[in-house]
């Protein structure tokens, strides 16, 4: 009797243990499907409690040539009521700017991001990009209108999101123009914009021979410290490859290279991160890189989640593809940035691989073990989306909302939402 009490017990604990994981398993929503190739960026929750993001391609402007290929911001409410905000290219010559491809900040209830092509410059050869200013009723102001200097040195091409400084003035990048390499259309700068749009250029990338302090920059990060951190995606000594860096860089100009990607035989503490840095509450920073790592050596690497902490001491907290070969089952490419969520975990997405060679959105902890969460692609014909391309952002509700490159009802990627454990 008392055997059958004891297996009963264990039966039932066992029984209640899956309800409860069951209950806590992650619940995937579809908000919204884009159209063909949207390319949509990483999304940001605006005070109204509901989202925004940009496509670089699709939209509606007037002028838009080819048409629907110029971009849009987008609002889409936790619930999935999905709207348009604004059509680039709605004025003539694309004065407005055109493709966005950053994320937006939220200042002051307004939204403030660049757009990678277009403006008032360069009309006849795709323009070369706008710093802008959004009402959440969808007015535009455009703030600065790139390559108004001569040679671009003032920037050209400013493909990432921007920042918000201590001074209430904006940081961004651009991954072309600058005051060197203008054999090669520039190698980018970092600039400071006032709310006003008065530009002034604080850096300007590749003074050197060989770029050691890298080219095409991504989103800066304003650390505690009050200085600025950041990733190059390209640029740096290693060998005959563009392989990335870590930076500082003080508000005044001055640029501190903290790491050099491929400083390890074959690249196993990483190359080329293709998006920005965040610093936790332990004051260290956190990336990603698309590239490089311990797995998959003979197509590239399949990539890293790395620590860095501000004196430039890098820890490689995990390296993507454990099994060294696809399909990956844990995912590769790591594209987007991370996040670091209310329960003190970072998360972040994959390009490639996972259970379904979709992608997939992962936790990591501080200290290096990773848990795949999601898999793209576990809906018929990829509606959940697949290929993520920009991170999560987690909402006041403590869910992660994000988007897909592919996939959804149209194939040109989805809005989502995945409630935490």
């Amino acid at each position: 009797m008392k055997q059958t009490g004891l297996l009963t017990s264990v039966v039932v604990v066992f029984a209640f243990c899956v309800a409860v994981a069951a209950a806590q398993a992650p619940t995937y929503t579809a908000l919204g499907s884009f159209g063909n190739d949207a390319r949509s960026g990483q999304l940001v929750q605006g005070p109204n409690g509901n989202f925004y993001g940009v496509t670089e391609f699709t939209g509606a402007g007037s002028f838009c040539n080819p048409s629907g290929r110029c971009g849009m911001v987008f609002q889409v409410t936790p619930e999935g009521a999905f709207s348009t905000l604004y059509n680039f290219c709605s004025q003539a010559n694309c004065a407005d700017g055109s493709n966005p491809q950053g994320s937006l900040i939220v200042v002051n209830g307004n939204l403030y991001g660049t757009t990678a092509g277009g403006g008032a410059n360069c009309v006849g050869v795709g323009g070369c990009g706008t710093v802008f200013q959004l009402t959440p009723a969808g007015k535009l102001t455009t703030l600065y209108s790139f390559c108004a200097k001569a040679h671009c040195v003032d920037g050209d091409n400013p493909a990432q999101g921007l920042t918000l400084g201590p001074n209430g003035n904006l940081y961004g990048s651009t991954r072309l123009g600058g005051a060197n390499c203008l054999k090669r259309y520039g190698c980018g700068t970092f600039f400071q914009i006032t709310p006003a749009g008065q530009l002034s250029t604080v850096y300007s990338f590749c003074p050197e021979d060989k770029c050691t302090d890298g080219n095409d920059p991504n989103q800066l990060v304003l650390g505690s410290d009050g200085n600025f951190y950041g990733t190059t995606e390209s640029g740096s000594t290693c060998g005959n490859f563009a392989c990335g860096t870590v930076f500082q860089l003080t508000p005044t100009g001055t640029l501190t290279t903290l790491h050099t990607f491929c400083s390890l035989a074959n690249c196993a503490d990483g190359k080329n991160p293709m998006a920005g840095l965040i610093e936790a509450n332990n004051g260290n920073f956190y990336g990603t890189t698309a590239a490089g790592g311990a797995n998959c050596a003979y197509f590239g690497g399949c990539g890293t989640v790395f620590e860095i902490t501000t004196g430039g001491e890098l820890t490689t907290l995990y390296n993507f593809c454990a099994e060294n070969k696809l399909p990956c089952l844990e995912g590769y490419y790591s594209f987007g940035g991370l996040i670091q969520a209310s329960d003190g975990n970072l998360y972040g997405t994959t390009a490639g691989g996972g259970k379904n060679s979709g992608g997939t959105i992962f936790r990591v902890t501080l200290t290096g073990e990773l848990t795949t969460i999601y898999n793209f692609c576990s809906q018929t014909s990829c509606a959940d989306g697949e290929g993520p391309q920009s991170g999560v952002v987690q909402g006041t509700d403590g869910g992660l909302y994000g988007t897909t490159l592919l996939g959804g009802a149209n194939g040109g990627g989805t809005v989502y939402k995945l409630s935490k454990e």
